[in-house]
């Protein structure tokens, strides 16, 4: 009987001994997964937090912008306003230097992907004027719009970029001599609904109206010319003036009037009509920003127009 209750009273001990032990062994296992599961929220907290600000930093210092098979610099400006929205809502932005009274405008990107060259020699000039902004002379504002065909800057194939999402070219839908069949070379193309239907020109026109710019340059392609622009009367002097001091620092040769087939509805002759002296540039080459040429003209535009306030 002794021996009996000895052996039940091991037999409880080893129970009770298991148990205990049992019960440290599953408290430090769950000890420790909670820890992991601690890390892992914080890891995975950390890993979030450096994506979003990955996403913020790419969004903040962006320097490029894929423009069809092309990678264009860009660079912060003095200062950039949302002038407007293309067809499909892509913001059309303005660049503006120096903060002087008289104002000058460069245009491109109005014929999109079709005229890429012109969007390039665009973010070039913004680059060039951000990285001189105190050669700027005090009393001019330079701004530059950079694209105004945002919906065609990503087709670069025949001539689908030319037209905004409507299928219409912007520079027919412009106030002077419109009509909503025009044409281009050879092709019938759209002018839109009536001057100013597509949000694009009504975005510009409300911008230059309010700018009120002393001289546009509307960069366009491909001839290699300088056209002087007017609404159906004779060149202004300005105008001209404006016209031979481009061509004479860029190179380009300097057309009289633009006479290949019947143009309706253009934008450069539209700001003639408004007061606005006003001047086409033909690049060369529908892909190319022919810089050089460019920049020469671009400094001599702004030399005169320094000049031309100083007397």
């Amino acid at each position: 009987m002794k021996n009996k209750t000895i052996s039940i009273i091991l037999i409880l001990s080893i129970i009770i001994i298991s148990f205990l032990l049992l019960n440290k062994f599953n408290s430090k296992k769950t000890s420790d997964l909670a820890v992991k599961d601690n890390n892992n929220i914080v890891a995975t907290e950390t890993n979030d937090s450096l994506k979003s600000n990955e996403q913020d930093l790419s969004k903040t210092n962006t320097k490029s912008e894929e423009v069809g098979d092309k990678k264009i610099t860009k660079q912060k400006p003095i200062e950039q306003t949302v002038i407007g929205k293309s067809v499909s809502g892509k913001d059309i932005v303005a660049y503006r230097f120096g903060t002087g009274p008289d104002k000058l405008l460069f245009i491109g990107g109005v014929h999109g992907g079709y005229s890429v060259g012109t969007v390039d020699l665009s973010y070039k000039t913004i680059e060039y004027l951000t990285e001189n902004l105190t050669n700027i002379p005090k009393n001019l504002t330079v701004t530059v719009i950079p694209a105004l065909n945002q919906d065609g800057l990503k087709k670069t194939t025949g001539i689908e970029g030319r037209f905004n999402a409507n299928n219409v070219d912007l520079n027919r839908n412009f106030d002077c001599n419109w009509s909503a069949t025009s044409k281009w070379r050879d092709k019938t193309v759209s002018g839109g609904s009536k001057e100013f239907s597509e949000p694009e020109a009504a975005a510009l026109r409300d911008f230059v109206l309010s700018y009120q710019p002393k001289a546009a340059v509307v960069w366009f392609a491909a001839e290699g010319k300088v056209y002087p622009a007017s609404c159906g009367e004779d060149y202004g002097e300005e105008t001209l003036n404006l016209t031979k001091i481009f061509a004479e620092a860029s190179g380009y040769k300097t057309g009289d009037t633009f006479n290949a087939y019947d143009i309706t509805g253009d934008m450069v002759d539209w700001m003639t009509d408004e007061g606005i002296t006003a001047i086409s540039v033909l690049l060369s080459e529908h892909n190319k920003p022919e810089w050089n040429k460019n920049k020469a003209g671009i400094e001599a535009v702004i030399n005169y127009y320094s000049n031309k306030s100083a007397n």
